[in-house]
């Protein structure tokens, strides 16, 4: 049984003031705590989580496992929201993920679209779980909290767009995840309408989320689902520094976490 896992994490967003503190370090820890537990683990860090360089991990995942192998995909970068062109989101925007453009120079945006697409590569019976500090779901992004004085690192079009200008938004696809099935486990930070939260936890930035998901995983029991570890992750978020509620969606919700 294969057991891979993909742990993406980017701080620096070159030609903007966004930067970010905590998302390599989600990373790596998710790395750590990935290998620990038999997955074979890739990551991509800052300029090196460019938009090929994402999608080609993706796919070479699904290419290669079958049912009952199981895949894990940690993201941890901005969010935002682009402008729907095909007329499948209710509120008018389709949700992206930000990555790295191919030349290492700007932003580039992989939407809900390309992803479910990408998605559906994967083969019946092929576990996949999305461990989301920031998502393709539009407002799980990430912020600041009070050591960063509350200002919020959500990319929004109206700055991204001249960022990306003379970057074609890819082909949109025949479908976004809205009111379809889930070919995944969505283990995200928060809910559509709020934000992911950056942070200093003993010093050391971290992504909020992925410190009580990687705390509370720790003292779990070994045979214990992802429901309990949502219901675990919920006793620490939201709270008064991070006003964020976790959000579980999908398929797997009680089987064993990682099996």
């Amino acid at each position: 049984m294969k057991k891979l896992a993909l742990c993406i994490g980017i701080n620096n967003f070159p030609g903007t003031d966004s930067d970010l503190n905590g998302c390599v370090n989600d990373a790596q820890d998710w790395q750590k705590v990935l290998s620990g537990r038999g997955f074979d683990t890739k990551i991509l860090l800052d300029n090196q989580a460019t938009y090929s360089a994402v999608v080609d991990s993706l796919i070479r995942m699904f290419d290669i496992t079958d049912s009952g192998d199981s895949i894990i995909v940690t993201n941890s970068t901005h969010g935002t929201q682009i402008p729907d062109t095909d007329g499948d989101e209710p509120d008018g925007f389709d949700e992206a993920i930000c990555v790295i453009s191919d030349n290492q120079q700007k932003i580039d945006i992989i939407t809900d679209d390309q992803l479910w697409k990408i998605f559906k590569i994967k083969k019946p019976g092929v576990k996949l779980i999305w461990m989301a500090d920031s998502c393709h779901s539009g407002t799980v992004t990430r912020a600041f909290g009070e050591v960063y004085s509350g200002r919020r690192r959500f990319l929004p079009w109206a700055i991204l767009q001249y960022i990306i200008l003379d970057i074609p938004i890819k082909e949109k696809q025949e479908r976004s995840f809205v009111g379809e099935e889930w070919p995944c486990l969505l283990l995200a930070g928060c809910q559509d309408n709020q934000y992911c939260y950056d942070d200093y936890f003993e010093n050391r930035p971290n992504g909020a989320f992925t410190k009580a998901s990687i705390d509370t995983l720790k003292k779990l029991p070994e045979q214990a689902t992802y429901r309990d570890w949502f219901t675990a992750i919920k006793k620490i978020l939201p709270s008064n520094r991070h006003p964020q509620t976790p959000n579980l969606v999908g398929n797997y919700l009680d089987i064993q976490i990682f099996s």
